[in-house]
C-alpha cells in the first residue's frame, strides 16, 4: 500500500521502533474513463458506474478514499474491482459538465475522460399575487411556483417577462425561495393578459397557470392651478383619462408624491377626464411633485405636469449672543421666521455662516418655527463677521437683519486624548483646540507643558493643524495629579486648558513614590492604596468653611499667620482609600519664621467633619533647617500647619524677655510674656502708678504688636501705650492678673 514507513530491525538485542530515513512506497494515480448514465437532473439522487484503471492504488484491495463530481462528494460509493466502481451522485448541484475525480492514497486522477452533466427541469409559474394592474403605474407582484433555485441551493433565475408581443422584462426582482418571487410589472405594458415566464438553467416555462391582465390604468395630464404657497390650502381641478372604470367613476384616492404621500380630498369626478374641486391641505412641504390618481385599475405613477409647492424664505431676525469665538466651544441661539418651510416640523435643510468665506453649521436644533438652538460655532472658523443663513424648501435668506462676529479664540486646548496615563510609563497622546498656527500658515508653536509642580516640558509633538498636534508624549515619572496642557505659540500661553491630564498614580508600583504640588509632598509606601486613582491637591484657604474654621478658638491650638494660613486638600478618584495598616506621610512646607523655639510645637492640623481643627496625627517631624513639617496619615481631608500650645496651671514661673529691652532691635520688636495662666489680663504702669498700656486677652492671630491670645500662655507687648505712642525710657511695672484672681507683678526696664 502506498505511504511513508519506517524500516524494523528485529536482533536477539530487539528491534528499533523507528528508522532515521523512511521507505516511501508509490503508485499510479487512478484514471476515469466512462461514466454510465453520464447525464442526470439535480433534483433526484442518481446512482452511477465508473470505469477506469488503479481504483486499487497497485494493491489488492480497493484503495479508493474519495469520489467525487467536481468538488461534490459522493453520497456513498462501492469499488467493485481495481477498474469499476459504482456510486450515488447528490442531488443540489449546480447544471453543468464536470470532471469526476477519483482519489486513492497513490493519487488523485486531475481530470476523467467521460464528463458527468447535470441538468435540470425549467421552471413553473403557479399562481401571482395580484394578477392585475394598471398600465399607467408600477405593479409588484409576487410569483408562487417551483424551480426557482434551479435544483442548487440558491437562486438560479436569470430574467422574468410577460410574453407580450415584444416581451416585456419584470424589474427589481427578488428571489426569495425556490417556490417564490418577487417583481415588478413596469408602467406602459398594453392592455391584455400574459404569461408570467421564468427563466432559469433548466429552461423557461412556457405558461403560467395564473396570467396577468394589464388594465387601462388612470392618467393625470394637467391641472390648474399648478403652484400653491403651502401656508393655506388649495382647490384644484385635475384633467386625464380613465376616472371612470365600467362607466362609473371609480377614483378611490389622489395623493401628492411629497415625502409625506399626503393624500389630496377628492372633488366631484364629472367625466372619465375631469375631476373638480379637489382640496390640497396646507403645511406640505415643498417641493415638485407628481400628482396619483388611484382607481380599481390601479395608480398612475407619473403626472404630465408636475404639482409645485412653494413656501416663503427663511429670515433671520436676532443672533444671541452676537460676539462668538472659534475654539468649538462657543453656540449661539437664532431667531426668525420660517424654519418649519410652512409645515409642522423642521424644514430646515442646512444653515452657514457667510461671509469672505462660507462656513457650514452642522450642529444645531431646531426648536421652533421661529427659534434655532445650540448652534455650535465650528472649530477653526476664520474671524470675521458673518451673515446667518438659513436653507429651508423656500429658499435661503440673502442675509440677517444682525450678523454675528467671531473672534479668534485665545489659544486654547479643548481635547486630549487619552487624557491620562500611569506615572511609571510615558504616555503618547493627541491635543486638539484652536490657536496653534496663531492665525499664520503654519505652526507657531515652541513649548507644550504641564502646570505640575515642576512645570514639566512635553516632547516628541508634531503639529498637523491649526486645530491639532500629535505625538505629545508625557515623561514617566511624574507627580500624580491634574493637570493644565499649556501651549506657548506666537508669544501667548493659556493658562489653562478645557481639557485636563490626569496623571494616574501606579499603585502596583514596587517601590515607594513620592507625589509633590506647591507647598506639599506626599510620600506612598509599596501597597499603600487600593487602586490606581489620581492624587487631586487643592488649596481651599479662601473656602467659607476653612475661613470661619480659623476664627474659632482653640483650647490648645494656634494658628499663626507666619505659617502662611495655606490649607492643601486632598482627593483621591476613583473610591481608591489608603489600606488598612498602611500610612502616607505628608509633609507641608511653611515660610516667614526661623524659631526653633516657636517651631518645635508646630504641628500638622486636620479639618474635622465638625469643621474644626485637630491634630492629623499622635506626633509630627519638624525640619528646622529646611522648615517643613511631616506627619504620618492614614486617611485624607483638609490639612494645614498649626501651634500646639498650652496655658500654665499657676503664674509662679512667668517669664518677661528681653528684659531689659530695646524695642528697636528686640525680635518682631516685643517684649515676650511666658508661662502665663489662660485669658491673662496685663496692665503696664508707670512707676508712679499711672496706666500706660492694658493687654486684654483677645483671641487674635497678628505677626506683629501687641498679642495677648489667652489660650497660649504666651503675650507680647510692643511698647505702645493706649494711643498707640511708643513710650519713653524708663522702668516700668507689669501686673498680670488671671481669671482666678492670681496676680503677678513685676517690672520692665526699657533702654
Amino acid at each position: 500500500m502506498c505511504g511513508t514507513y519506517d524500516v524494523r530491525v528485529q536482533t536477539h538485542g530487539g528491534e528499533n521502533t523507528t528508522s532515521g530515513n523512511k521507505f516511501v512506497v508509490t503508485g499510479v494515480s487512478p484514471t476515469v474513463v466512462t461514466v454510465t448514465p453520464q447525464s442526470n437532473t439535480n433534483v433526484t439522487l442518481a446512482t452511477v458506474t465508473v470505469t477506469g484503471t488503479n481504483f486499487y492504488g497497485g494493491t489488492t484491495s480497493a484503495d479508493v478514499t474519495s469520489v467525487k463530481v467536481g468538488t461534490t462528494e459522493f453520497t456513498s460509493f462501492s469499488v467493485v474491482s481495481n477498474a469499476s466502481l459504482t456510486g450515488v451522485v447528490p442531488t443540489g448541484i449546480t447544471t453543468g459538465s464536470y470532471d469526476v475525480i477519483v482519489t486513492t492514497r497513490a493519487g488523485v486522477n486531475a481530470t476523467s475522460d467521460a464528463k458527468y452533466i447535470v441538468t435540470t427541469s425549467p421552471p413553473t409559474v403557479t399562481n401571482l399575487s395580484p394578477n392585475k394592474g394598471g398600465n399607467t403605474g408600477l405593479n409588484t407582484i409576487s410569483i408562487t411556483g417551483t424551480k426557482f433555485f434551479g435544483g442548487g441551493a440558491s437562486s438560479a433565475v436569470t430574467g422574468i417577462q410577460l410574453d407580450t408581443g415584444t416581451p416585456t422584462d419584470l424589474t427589481s426582482y427578488s428571489v426569495i425561495s425556490n417556490v417564490l418571487i418577487t417583481a415588478q410589472v413596469p408602467i406602459g405594458v398594453a392592455v391584455g393578459t400574459y404569461n408570467v415566464k421564468v427563466t432559469t438553467a433548466g429552461g423557461t416555462n412556457t405558461t403560467s397557470s395564473v396570467k396577468f391582465t394589464s388594465k387601462a390604468g388612470p392618467t393625470v395630464d394637467i391641472f390648474s392651478p399648478s403652484t400653491w404657497l403651502n401656508t393655506t390650502s388649495k382647490n384644484i381641478f385635475i384633467q386625464g383619462t380613465n376616472y371612470y372604470v365600467n362607466e362609473t367613476a371609480d377614483v378611490l384616492e389622489i395623493r401628492l408624491t411629497d415625502p409625506n404621500n399626503t393624500p389630496i380630498a377628492i372633488g366631484a369626478i364629472t367625466s372619465d377626464i375631469y375631476i373638480e374641486d379637489c382640496t390640497v391641505p396646507q403645511g406640505v412641504i415643498a417641493g415638485t411633485y407628481d400628482i396619483r390618481v388611484t382607481t380599481s385599475n390601479g395608480t398612475n405613477y407619473l403626472s404630465g405636469d408636475k404639482f409645485i409647492v412653494t413656501t416663503v424664505p427663511p429670515t433671520v431676525v436676532n443672533i444671541n449672543p452676537l460676539t462668538v469665538y472659534n475654539a468649538g466651544s462657543s453656540y449661539a441661539l437664532f431667531t426668525g421666521t420660517g424654519f418649519y418651510g410652512g409645515t409642522l416640523t423642521s424644514n430646515v435643510y442646512s444653515m452657514k455662516l457667510s461671509g469672505n468665506t462660507d462656513v457650514s453649521l452642522g450642529e444645531y436644533t431646531v426648536l421652533s418655527d421661529s427659534v434655532i438652538q445650540s448652534v455650535r460655532i465650528p472649530i477653526g472658523t476664520p474671524a470675521g463677521t458673518y451673515d446667518v443663513k438659513v436653507t429651508t424648501g423656500g429658499g435661503t435668506n440673502t442675509t440677517s437683519s444682525v450678523q454675528i462676529t467671531v473672534l479668534s479664540a485665545p489659544l486654547s486646548v479643548t481635547e486630549l486624548s487619552p487624557s491620562s496615563g500611569l506615572n511609571t510609563t510615558a504616555t503618547t497622546m493627541t491635543v486638539k483646540g484652536i490657536g496653534f498656527f496663531r492665525g499664520m500658515a503654519s505652526s507657531m508653536v515652541t513649548s507644550i507643558k504641564l502646570d505640575d509642580v515642576n512645570n514639566t516640558a512635553l516632547s516628541g509633538w508634531s503639529v498637523l493643524s491649526d486645530t491639532q498636534i500629535n505625538n505629545v508624549i508625557v515623561p514617566l515619572g511624574m507627580n500624580s495629579g491634574r493637570y493644565n496642557v499649556q501651549i506657548t505659540a506666537g508669544g501667548g500661553t493659556n493658562t489653562t486648558s478645557y481639557a485636563k491630564f490626569d496623571v494616574v498614580f501606579d499603585s502596583t508600583a514596587a517601590t515607594e513614590l513620592t507625589v509633590e504640588s506647591a507647598g506639599i509632598k506626599l510620600a506612598v509606601p509599596q501597597g499603600a492604596l487600593s487602586g490606581n486613582t489620581v492624587f487631586i491637591i487643592s488649596d481651599v484657604s479662601a473656602a467659607t468653611d476653612v475661613l470661619a474654621s480659623n476664627k474659632i478658638k482653640y483650647g490648645n491650638l494656634r494658628l499663626w499667620p507666619y505659617l502662611d494660613s495655606a490649607v492643601k486638600e486632598i482627593t483621591l478618584t476613583n473610591g481608591v482609600t489608603i489600606n488598612s495598616g498602611k500610612t502616607i506621610t505628608l509633609t507641608l512646607t511653611y515660610t516667614g519664621i526661623s524659631d526653633p523655639t516657636l517651631e518645635s510645637k508646630f504641628r500638622i492640623l486636620r479639618l474635622g467633619t465638625d469643621n474644626k481643627w485637630a491634630l492629623a496625627s499622635s506626633s509630627d517631624s519638624v525640619d528646622f533647617i529646611n522648615h517643613k513639617i511631616s506627619s504620618f496619615v492614614d486617611n485624607f481631608s483638609i490639612f494645614r500647619i498649626g501651634q500646639f500650645v498650652a496655658a500654665a496651671s499657676n503664674l509662679d514661673n512667668v517669664v518677661i524677655f528681653p528684659n531689659p529691652i530695646n524695642f528697636d532691635t528686640a525680635a518682631r520688636s516685643t517684649v515676650k510674656f511666658k508661662n502665663l495662666t489662660s485669658d491673662p489680663m496685663i496692665r503696664i504702669f508707670t512707676v508712679s502708678g499711672e496706666v500706660v498700656k492694658t493687654i486684654n486677652p483677645l483671641y487674635q492671630v497678628a505677626l506683629t504688636g501687641t498679642v495677648n491670645d489667652g489660650i497660649s500662655g504666651e503675650a507680647e507687648w510692643d511698647g505702645t501705650n493706649d494711643n498707640g505712642e511708643r513710650v519713653a525710657r524708663g522702668i516700668y511695672l507689669y501686673m498680670i492678673t488671671d481669671g482666678s484672681g492670681r496676680k503677678k507683678i513685676g517690672k520692665i526696664v526699657v533702654k
